[in-house]
């Protein structure tokens, strides 16, 4: 199974008629958060649109930056992935999208313990499957996923209980810009592909059961 995920998208797809050939060939196309710019369902609806026109098996979810209708719209088109979990096969696919709280009061905001229920809600729907894959807009705490630029870590400590305690085989997570990059949480391979204007996206590749996941660049 071949999966792209991208990231934060700020409904700015620019780039991807650069990745027409990969996304029509993907098994799977996932949207980790942030579709909009502060926007509405009219406008995700147009980002998820653009996807759907080369590759029709899209799910995604909405971000801090999304307002209330994007979730609700991805819920009536049955893509969302906030707070549920899709089988496919052998490899099951779960998330947790918004954000916890920040100093910017955005749109979607939730505490630390809510993002966790989230995350078990979304994984006990798929816990039977050998391979789990985890999308969460919100970082862990302490990686390289979360740092800003002056350094600081700004994820989420429950997030990074939540991978410590059901250890999914990889995450990508979002939200965090400058934290584009790659870490790891145990035996949990970690992605962030940053913002997608500027060409970030992960490839994930399974296999009879075995992950493998990679970072790239446009």
């Amino acid at each position: 199974m071949e999966i792209l995920v991208f990231g934060d998208i700020h409904q700015n797809i620019n780039r991807l008629k650069e990745l027409k050939n990969e996304v029509v060939d993907a098994d799977l196309i996932i949207i980790a958060g942030d579709i909009t710019q502060l926007g509405e369902s009219t406008e995700a609806e147009k980002i998820i649109n653009e996807f759907l026109s080369v590759n029709n098996s899209v799910i995604a979810q909405a971000g801090n930056m999304d307002k209330n209708s994007v979730d609700a719209y991805l819920t009536e088109e049955g893509i969302n992935l906030h707070g549920k979990g899709y089988m496919y096969e052998d490899v099951g696919i779960f998330g947790a999208g918004g954000s916890s709280p920040s100093p910017f009061n955005t749109p979607t905001e939730f505490p630390e313990e809510v993002i966790k229920k989230l995350l078990i809600q979304g994984y006990n729907s798929i816990k039977t499957a050998p391979v789990k894959i985890m999308i969460c807009h919100t970082p862990p705490l302490g990686t390289k996923l979360d740092r800003l630029t002056n350094g600081t870590h700004v994820g989420s400590k429950l997030v990074r209980e939540f991978i410590e305690e059901y250890k999914p085989q990889a995450a990508v997570v979002g939200h965090i810009h400058e934290g584009k990059g790659e870490d790891t949480i145990g035996n949990t391979r970690l992605f962030n592909p940053g913002v997608f204007a500027q060409g970030g996206y992960v490839h994930i590749s399974i296999k009879e059961s075995v992950v493998e996941g990679s970072l790239k660049q446009i």
